[in-house]
């Protein structure tokens, strides 16, 4: 979901995520979706992901209740660097910690990837 057309379809369930972060016993980390842009209208899924360190990470998001209603772009917060999604050429949209919006310019290499579904997984 770095707005090189991995975007995530409508009437679609985010149930799972994995990424890639250089810090240790990270906290506050979530998934956002927005429908509005790649860089404004982020909302959160689910709720913190349990804290965790360095390397790469795995979660499944139970409390994603709700399909998108439209395409949408997928980026995650943690509380060190912001959330990330990306433009072309590793040039990267961010926000600093938990926002809804990414103003920013950055240059590197975001990794995360988002699972979804058209079928609900559970109640």
């Amino acid at each position: 979901a770095n707005d090189n057309g991995a975007t995530i379809a409508g009437q679609s369930y985010l149930f799972a995520f994995k990424y890639t972060c250089n810090q240790d016993n990270l906290t506050n980390t979530k998934v956002k979706l927005s429908s509005t842009s790649v860089s404004e209208g982020y909302t959160d899924i689910g709720s913190n992901v349990p804290m965790h360190n360095s390397g790469e990470n795995y979660f499944v998001l139970k409390g994603n209740s709700n399909p998108t209603s439209e395409t949408s772009y997928m980026a995650v917060s943690a509380e060190r660097f912001g959330y990330f999604s990306g433009t072309s050429g590793f040039n990267f949209k961010y926000g600093n910690f938990d926002v809804n919006e990414l103003p920013y310019n950055w240059t590197g290499i975001a990794l995360y990837q988002g699972l979804t579904t058209t079928t609900k997984q559970w109640d």
